[in-house]
């Protein structure tokens, strides 16, 4: 065994022991999943959709997901992490996906590759109004009302969550866009 395996080794079982200790204390209550919720729902369907994160390409030693709401598709990922503003949704304590950065206009697109990528830290979570008791939102850049379910053209009418959706885009059309927002459940 190299030096190099070695500390591979020793970083993964104590990134493995940290996540452990986290997951089990109520202090770190990181696991969450999403749901969308329409913020005018459709009339022939459902109010909300649960939040997934799909594989959409991979390369040898490289893996890129989305986040989506198709009814359809399948996830590997049971839940996800929001840690220090970066989105993280779970695999295995081997391969760790992470937000990535993105624009308007935009799916939130998530990479895992090794080394880990440091990912981008722009989320984070808000009540749904000041002093509420309300639901708790995914924001990103500060903002929880600006997510929308849109029906991406160049994969078959998939339905991928982008922010903040903008005219004109090559993989969706702006009135196939339902405003939602991200709840935390």
């Amino acid at each position: 065994m190299t030096l190099a395996s070695l500390f591979t080794l020793m970083r993964l079982e104590k990134t493995h022991t940290a996540m452990l200790t986290m997951a089990h204390n109520p202090k770190y209550d990181i696991k969450k999943t999403y749901k969308c919720l329409f913020t005018s729902p459709p009339p022939a369907g459902p109010f909300s959709l649960s939040v997934k994160f799909l594989q959409v390409y991979t390369v040898p030693h490289e893996g890129w997901g989305i986040s989506s709401v198709c009814p359809t598709c399948t996830s590997a990922y049971s839940y996800s992490t929001l840690a220090s503003g970066v989105w993280a949704p779970y695999v295995n304590g081997l391969q760790q996906p992470k937000s990535m950065g993105f624009s308007v206009g935009e799916t939130p697109v998530f990479k895992s590759v090794f080394p880990y990528p440091a990912g981008y830290a722009g989320y984070c979570t808000m009540l749904t109004s000041a002093g509420s008791s309300g639901p708790t939102l995914l924001a990103f850049n500060g903002h929880a009302d600006l997510w929308s379910v849109c029906a991406n053209n160049t994969a078959s009418g998939r339905l991928d969550i982008v922010y903040s959706p903008v005219s004109g885009h090559a993989h969706y059309s702006l009135s196939d866009c339902s405003a939602v927002t991200l709840q935390l459940v």
